[in-house]
């Protein structure tokens, strides 16, 4: 029996799954620290079994030659690879600084050129500088693998020395890595550690074993070792967090779902965001980085503040340039006797009854017609403001006025002939008013205006320029061109507060009552 035959299928079948690990760990949307170099410790795995398995089933020396040659491309790298997914489980860091591994990557490197340099084609004689990583190779065979099995054995160069020190301590690195995750995790995660650990120390036992030989070995099982550690890291990483958890989340609630949803896990870690929240928050929130709940107070300050003591926050976002309002829960994501797996972050849409609400607060605070407060909250708002003024002895007015005659208006035009100048007016009358000044409705046609930083004299000037404003305007409705006028009453204090709230009040209805007596169309103050 060929059994060189048997480890090349072997070979190609794991070269051929750990392709499909390429695909599926770089195609990922889940946010699973270390997939990235999972997907490339698969391929560099892959590389090494179909590099491997053709130059054993290779017939010619210089097809053998450029087999090994393309085996080495993926094999400085794959202990490095290790490592660094290791070094991530540690530091919990989804993107390593490019400062902290550069270094490491000087040796791979280097040994790859080092053996690429070696020759690629039978019968040439390798200069000093071709032996740094193979001194030398020949030509050998055993029976015990196969009738008519013929392989390369090279001589190992200093290079070769080189990256297999170097690899045996990253070996040794990725088991203190993982013991030290290991002591801190999880009952649920510290078996897999451990076999992780176990794996790396595996690892650097081999290395020290290629190390005492002078020449590779007649069949070499790494390929077969390297492969089948990349699977099981897979397992032993990812099995809870990607075959338990996210796809229980995903059947209650994730899958089809056209508002926002967000996976977390049991420290509030972001593990997956559906295509509607990446598309809300992808203008705000970086998801190639490890987001936390904390993150979206960036965005929200009060939004993990609320979601940790009550569960429950309310938020605005921007969906296709309009403002959304989503009451967002935190739910436990729990399952039998297993417990907590983790957290969902739930966006309930609730704009249509914030809306409605809204409107029916709009409704108890402004008159329908003018849009001007109405007179409950004139009296709330301004007797406020009058209270103020009291403690601080600062200025304030009082206007009140009325249109003149506007029975006819209504009775000639028609009421809504008459509601249009009353809205009309009210337009006219605010570009004339200041932020503080409090404009209200106060009955009918009859309007009031509380000035917060205006003495009686200043007040008598801003109602003498309404009623010319007012005097002056054409109100035009369908044909007809209306013209009113209006009359005014105003009272207040500079410093000294001598009457209440309704008194001042009282007083600048008189003043209406006496410029209405006068002949209507003008301004009286009264002291």
């Amino acid at each position: 029996m060929r059994y060189d035959f048997l480890m090349a299928a072997f070979l190609f079948a794991m070269g051929g799954f750990l392709l499909i690990l390429v695909i599926f760990s770089l195609t990922r949307r889940e946010l699973m620290l270390g997939f990235v170099l999972l997907g490339l410790l698969a391929l560099a795995n892959s590389i090494f079994a179909f590099g491997y398995a053709a130059f054993i089933l290779a017939d010619s020396e210089s097809a053998m030659l450029q087999f090994n040659h393309i085996q080495y491309i993926a094999i400085p790298f794959i202990y490095l690879l290790w490592y660094l997914i290791s070094l991530q489980q540690r530091t919990r860091m989804r993107m390593l600084p490019i400062n902290r591994i550069w270094l490491l990557l000087i040796i791979p490197i280097v040994c790859l050129l080092a053996n690429f340099l070696f020759p690629w084609n039978s019968g040439i004689e390798p200069k000093w500088f071709q032996q740094l990583y193979f001194v030398s190779y020949r030509v050998a065979t055993d029976s015990g693998i196969g009738n008519g099995y013929v392989t390369l054995l090279f001589k190992k160069g200093p290079m070769y020395y080189a990256l297999m020190g170097f690899q045996m301590l990253l070996a040794l690195l990725s088991a203190r890595n993982y013991f030290l995750v290991f002591r801190k995790s999880e009952s649920l995660y510290k078996r897999n550690l451990l076999m992780l650990m176990i794996a790396s120390l595996i690892f650097a036992f081999l290395l020290t074993i290629t190390m005492i030989r002078n020449e590779t070995a007649i069949i070499d099982s790494a390929p077969l070792v390297t492969g089948a550690f990349a699977i099981f890291m897979l397992l032993a990483l990812y099995k809870y967090e990607f075959f338990d958890l996210i796809p229980f989340a995903y059947r209650q609630l994730f899958q089809g779902s056209a508002l926002p949803v967000v996976i977390l896990d049991k420290s509030k870690t972001l593990i997956s965001a559906n295509s509607s929240a990446r598309k809300i928050y992808g203008g705000n929130l970086d998801f190639r980085e490890i987001l936390s709940l904390k993150d979206f107070d960036q965005i929200d300050d009060k939004f993990n503040f609320d979601l940790e003591k009550t569960g429950e926050h309310e938020t605005v976002l921007e969906k296709n340039g309009d403002a959304r309002y989503y009451k967002v829960t935190l739910e436990s994501l729990r399952r039998g006797e297993k417990g907590l797996f983790g957290y969902l972050l739930r966006f309930i849409d609730v704009t249509d009854h914030k809306v409605e609400m809204q409107r029916m607060e709009v409704m108890a605070t402004y008159d329908d017609l003018t849009q001007t407060y109405n007179r409950r909250v004139f009296y709330n708002k301004a007797s406020e403001a009058f209270d103020q003024a009291v403690l601080d002895k600062s200025r304030f007015a009082f206007i009140m006025f009325d249109l003149d005659n506007f029975k006819e208006v209504n009775d000639i035009y028609g009421h809504q002939a008459g509601d249009m100048v009353l809205v009309e007016m009210a337009g006219i009358v605010r570009k004339h008013l200041a932020d503080s000044d409090i404009f209200s409705r106060y009955g009918g046609e009859e309007f009031i205006i509380y000035c917060s930083n205006r003495d009686p004299d200043n007040a008598y000037e801003l109602a003498e320029k309404l009623r010319y404003d007012l005097g002056s305007q054409v109100f035009e409705y369908n044909t007809h061109k209306i013209k009113v006028t209006a009359s005014f009453g105003v009272s207040g204090a500079t410093k000294q507060v001598t009457k209440s709230f309704e008194h001042y009040i009282k007083d600048s209805d008189d003043g209406l009552y006496r410029a209405k007596n006068e002949g209507k169309n003008k301004v009286v103050k009264v002291q």
